[in-house]
């Protein structure tokens, strides 16, 4: 007897598109905004590596982040105001 075929559908065991998974869960949902950002960074570092005056490294960034977060803090609440 041959194993039953697999089929879209309630009962199936695909459940990708099951109205009671949480609608985050769906990689439809979270996958298009994590490639587009990866491939905004992505364009940021091959920018910055080719001209050095036009764009700082997101390693440059992340590390003046990391040395000065109030100050970023405060000039961002300072924008936001």
């Amino acid at each position: 007897m041959a194993p039953p075929r697999a089929t879209e559908g309630p009962g199936t065991g695909l459940n990708l598109g099951s109205p009671h998974q949480a609608s985050w869960l769906r990689p439809s949902t979270w996958a298009p905004p994590v490639v587009t950002f990866a491939l905004i960074l992505a364009l940021w570092e091959v920018l910055a590596l080719r001209d050095h005056y036009l764009l700082p490294t997101i390693g440059s960034v992340v590390n003046q982040l990391g040395r000065y977060p109030l100050t970023y803090l405060a000039n961002g609440g300072d924008t936001l105001a």
